[in-house]
């Protein structure tokens, strides 16, 4: 915006320095030139574009566009008027006469002048108002101004300004009444009469610049003969500038992309205003999107932000758009065989930066050419093919559509007959394709023409050319092996005379040349192999023979070549035995347990008098000694094949047992384990005679499960080691104690809860038993003794710890120290009575007029609960597994009473819930004659019926006055001078029932609110009569909180008093 002084000439140049916000280069910047630098002033109040070209030291340059309004600054008139005399007012221009053409004043009362500077006399109220100036300079360009004059008792003086709104760091101007004296003018801050002097002037005006804020003004004229009063306050806003901003200094799109403008800053008294290239105008925060755009949409774009009063520096978007490169076309050679390359072109835009290529819709390849190269294509590469052309940050449209097909690959197939051997014909061989030529060509280069051929074998690989009716052409091999004929050059084994049944014998053959081949073997007892070096395990005489072998090669076999296996399998180990152990004099026998059989078969034995050689498997001594004690080994011998030396046994010096002590007890309960034990001797046998016959034993003890009474009896031992016999042990008479029967406790549990027992006694049942009895008492669990003594019955008040706790516990009885089976088990449960049971969700709940209502229990450990009421009629049903229905409810107070059982704690915890069933509460008309007061409390609700809290009163159709219930209390606030009844109605309704409501009607008679009419006259000259001020209505303290404030012409204050009592007699200080 440049606004337009009044001056001589018509037309108005642009500076360039005041309208450019900013202007840079990386180089320094050289010229700036406008393509428009004046306008005259009939282009005022209109907007046009003009365009800024910068140009740097090197030529470079730049262009930006901007919208520029011609705006005239409006004329400064005033005036002059008398300050104590009202006799006239004069107008000034305040212009240069050399200027000016013509002046038009009007105004008020149809005043109209032509002068620059006229005079109107007899001024009164009707020459209040507005006057306007028009000016038209000797060009030709017009001007306007206003001023606004009010015209009153000239004691009183006017201050104005041009608005009441001013922009921060804008000067304030304020003016005051002109009089034609010589006066000066007192400027006041604040409020008289106590307002701050700010400045004193003997011109009408005050120029000021305040901080932001409201600011109250007045002005007082002061000239010699008098002093004017305070004039009115004039209230100046000052208000900050906002600031601009955009969300993007720079955005860079491409042709046919969207602009997207925005700024985060953000108030709801704000204006926004937009310009830019082709006319662009938006007053929106967040404009409108510029969608499709083209190149002519680029250039900047200009935001300013005002307030309604001030306006905002403003702030660039700088838009950059690029041209979109042509829509692309794809080019190829038609139809592609398959497994060639193929080339797709992109001729009519060759000078992309990147091309995109799209097979199927789907990216397939980018390259930096206008070309795609296909390597070896194959179906895969069939397809609808799309190019998009990449320049700079634009990218083309999608070009159309471009198919490749591919002639599928001819399907041929070569093959041959091979391998063969030296010296024999190879047949090759292709696949049928009609119209086909086929041509093959040797490994030495040689070619045949046809499908099906045979020709000398050459090793090596035939390649084969096959030429389609579209020239499309395939290639394929085939490798022909020729093999040469194997010989085996040497056969051996790893067999040995002699030979043990877990040792290997290996083959190894030796064949010329090198290679891969097949190896053929047989040989005795079926065998056959197909491994260059095949082994036999588990050796056996069956595996002796000629073994022959044949190597081929593809078709091409040796001539056999053999080997011979012949061995002897060497002995086990011989296993010996002693027959029996020997004593003084006694003829014994080794004997060999696994003998080896056949022909030629002898046992080598190896004894403490030397080596003995027998030809039957075992050694016989007669007359056994001292001598023949010491170790025994044999070697089994086969065919001169001798296996490992046996493992040793030990003869001993003959030893006669001498005689046994038998250890254990002659008294034993019945269904107990008898126990005998004797000394160890090793290699011995026990002979024990018992009740029931001799029983052996390889061990030095006897043991009997479970004696009963057929077990009594005489009991004795002897030992036998080898030959030699112990003599008989003493004689044990055995006697069997008849067991007690098992006691039973009457109940299998008996619980208990922690708190509520005292004493536990448990007792068995009764037991007819004779002689000393000892009950036991036994911890199931972990088999511990708890209690023993004589009684059956059991103290076990002691278990009692006072922690919840489980006990199983069984009896024995003992009777002549022999003890009864188990007892039967019993459970007692130590129960630690719960810390808290069900509860309602509520502690009480308020029912609205209903009969019935069901109630959510909270009972986490879903205790067993008990419903009960001291409401004899109420009827509680449980209609959930937590929730229960509660009916035939009584208007008042109902009680339900949860009593929680846990185990043997009954009733241990009680929940008590209170319904309070409400009925509609009764509202009964009131009827009040009061005594006026400012403020009249009414107990409206003291003949109502009501059982519970209620909700805020709700008023209405109140006829005079003001009503609120505050604090429970109802405050009625008359108004003055109403002489007639005030009435009303009120709504009451339960606070936790809105719907239970009922209304009534209030009508209240006020006596003495008659009008407080307030006299101006006061003759305090003591004659008694008006000697105070008087105010009649605040006699009887009828206005307890009344304040009164009297003022002199100043609007000084010369007498305040708070309450007034009717005491003033017009003196002041």
């Amino acid at each position: 915006v440049i606004e337009t002084p009044v001056q001589a000439s018509p037309f108005y140049n642009l500076i360039t320095a005041n309208h450019i916000q900013s202007v840079s280069d990386n180089c320094a910047i050289e010229t700036v030139e406008l393509s428009e630098d004046r306008f005259s002033c009939s282009e005022i109040g209109t907007s046009f574009e003009i365009q800024l070209e910068a140009t740097d030291i090197y030529g470079n340059s730049s262009t930006c566009n901007s919208i520029v309004t011609a705006k005239s600054v409006p004329l400064n008139p005033n005036y002059l008027s008398s300050l104590c005399l009202a006799d006239s007012l004069q107008l000034f221009a305040n212009l240069d006469p050399a200027f000016v053409q013509s002046y038009i004043w009007t105004g008020p009362d149809n005043f109209r002048s032509q002068e620059a500077d006229p005079i109107i006399h007899n001024i009164n109220n009707s020459n209040s108002g507005t006057y306007f100036l028009a000016v038209t300079t000797r060009n030709g360009c017009t001007f306007f101004g206003s001023l606004d004059i009010t015209i009153d008792e000239f004691y009183n003086p006017v201050i104005a300004s041009d608005t009441t709104d001013y922009c921060l760091n804008e000067d304030v101007f304020l003016s005051a009444s002109i009089f034609t004296e010589q006066v000066n003018y007192l400027w006041y801050e604040g409020i008289p009469p106590a307002g701050n002097l700010v400045n004193e002037t003997t011109d009408p005006v005050l120029v000021l610049n305040p901080s932001p804020g409201k600011h109250f003004y007045y002005v007082e004229i002061m000239s010699e003969i008098c002093n004017s009063n305070p004039s009115p306050v004039i209230a100046i806003d000052v208000l900050p500038q906002p600031a601009a901003e955009v969300d993007h200094v720079f955005i860079t799109i491409c042709e046919g992309e969207d602009i997207i403008l925005s700024t985060s800053i953000f108030s709801s008294i704000l204006n926004y205003e937009w310009t830019g290239p082709n006319g662009y105008f938006s007053r929106d925060r967040l404009p409108a999107v510029i969608e499709d755009t083209d190149l002519s949409d680029g250039g900047v774009y200009t935001l300013t932000i005002d307030n309604g009063i001030c306006s905002s520096d403003p702030a660039y978007t700088q838009v950059t758009i690029f041209e979109q490169p042509p829509r692309p076309e794809i080019t190829s050679n038609g139809v592609f065989c398959e497994g060639q390359n193929a080339v797709l072109d992109v001729l009519n835009t060759p000078t992309g930066i990147r091309y995109h290529w799209f097979k199927n819709g789907q990216l397939f390849n980018s390259t930096s050419s206008n070309s795609l190269l296909l390597t070896g294509i194959s179906g895969i590469d069939t397809g609808a093919y799309t190019v998009v052309v990449e320049d700079g940050i634009c990218f083309s449209d999608t070009s159309k559509v471009h198919f490749v097909s591919i002639e599928d690959r001819i399907p041929i197939g070569a093959t041959n007959n091979g391998p063969v051997c030296e010296g024999e014909e190879i047949l090759l061989s292709s696949t049928f394709i009609p119209g086909a030529l086929y041509l093959w060509e040797d490994p030495a280069g040689q070619l045949f023409s046809g499908r099906e051929i045979s020709v000398s074998a050459s090793q090596g690989t035939y390649k084969l050319t096959v030429t389609s009716e579209n020239n499309c052409l395939a290639e394929t091999t085939t490798e022909v092996i020729v093999d040469v004929r194997p010989e085996i050059t040497a056969l051996s084994n790893t067999s040995l005379n002699c030979m043990s049944s877990d040792m290997d014998i290996s083959f190894f053959p030796t064949v010329f040349p090198v290679g891969d081949y097949i190896y053929e073997w047989s040989g005795p007892g079926m065998f056959d192999s197909n491994l260059e070096n095949p082994v036999i395990t588990m050796l056996d005489s069956s595996i002796n023979g000629t073994y022959t072998l044949q190597v081929i090669k593809e078709n091409c076999a040796s001539s056999p070549a053999t080997t011979e296996v012949e061995i002897t399998i060497k002995p086990e180990i011989p296993e010996i035995q002693l027959s029996n152990h020997p004593c003084i004099g006694d003829t014994f026998e080794i004997v060999i347990q696994n003998p080896v059989s056949g022909q030629m078969v002898e046992w080598l034995w190896t004894t403490p008098l030397g080596l003995v050689t027998t030809f039957e498997p075992f050694l016989k001594i007669n007359g056994f000694n001292n001598n023949f004690a010491g170790n025994y080994t044999v070697i089994q011998s086969f065919n001169d094949c001798r296996s490992e030396k046996s493992e040793s046994i030990f003869l001993d010096n003959p030893v006669i047992p001498e005689k046994p002590n038998i250890n254990g007890l002659g008294i034993i309960c019945e269904g107990d384990n008898l126990i005998f034990s004797t000394e160890t001797i090793n290699g011995a046998s026990y002979v024990w005679n018992t009740p029931k016959g001799p029983i052996i034993t390889s061990a030095p003890n006897l043991e009997i499960q479970n004696i009963n009474t057929t077990d009594e009896g005489t009991y004795s031992l002897y030992i036998e080691l080898g030959s030699c016999i112990s003599p008989s042990s003493d004689i044990i008479n055995l006697s069997v104690l008849t067991k007690p029967a098992p006691p039973s406790f009457p109940i299998d549990t008996l619980g208990f809860c922690i708190n509520e027992v005292e004493s536990i006694d448990i007792c068995l049942e009764s037991y007819p038993v004779t002689g000393d009895v000892n009950y036991i008492l036994i911890n199931r669990l972990n088999g511990q003794v708890i209690l023993e003594q004589d009684s059956p019955c059991f103290d076990l008040s002691f278990l009692n710890t006072g922690v919840q706790k489980e006990y199983t516990l069984t009896a024995v009885i003992e009777l002549n120290d022999c003890q009864s089976d188990l007892s039967n088990d019993i459970l007692l449960e130590f129960n630690e009575i719960p810390s808290q049971g069900a509860i309602t969700e509520l502690p009480s709940y308020i029912v609205c007029g209903e009969t019935s209502v069901s109630i959510n229990i909270n009972n986490p450990q879903s205790y067993p609960v008990n419903y009960s009421s001291p409401n004899a009629d109420l009827v509680i049903s449980e209609i959930e597994p937590f929730e229960i229905l509660v009916s035939n409810l009584n208007i008042g107070l109902n009680q339900i009473i949860l009593s929680s059982s846990f185990k043997q704690c009954i009733d241990f915890y009680n929940d008590t819930t209170e319904l309070i069933v409400l009925d509609k509460p009764v509202a009964n008309d009131d009827d009040f004659t009061i005594q006026y007061s400012p403020a009249i409390v009414l107990d409206i609700l003291q003949n109502d019926q009501i059982s519970y809290p209620i909700a805020p009163i709700e008023f209405s159709n109140l006829n005079h006055g003001n009503i609120s219930f505050t604090d429970g209390q109802v405050q009625y606030i008359p108004v003055p001078g109403i002489s007639e009844n005030i009435e009303f109605d009120y709504t009451i309704c339960y606070e936790s029932c809105q719907d239970e409501c009922d209304d009534a009607h209030v009508t209240i008679s006020i006596e003495g609110n008659e009008d407080c009419r307030i006299g101006n006259i006061i003759t305090p000259n003591r004659d008694g009569y008006n000697d105070y001020f008087t105010i009649e209505c605040l006699e009887n303290n009828a206005y307890p909180d009344n304040a009164l404030n009297i003022y002199n012409q100043w609007g000084d204050v010369i007498f305040s008093a708070s309450p007034y009592n009717n005491d003033w007699d017009g003196s002041f200080n």
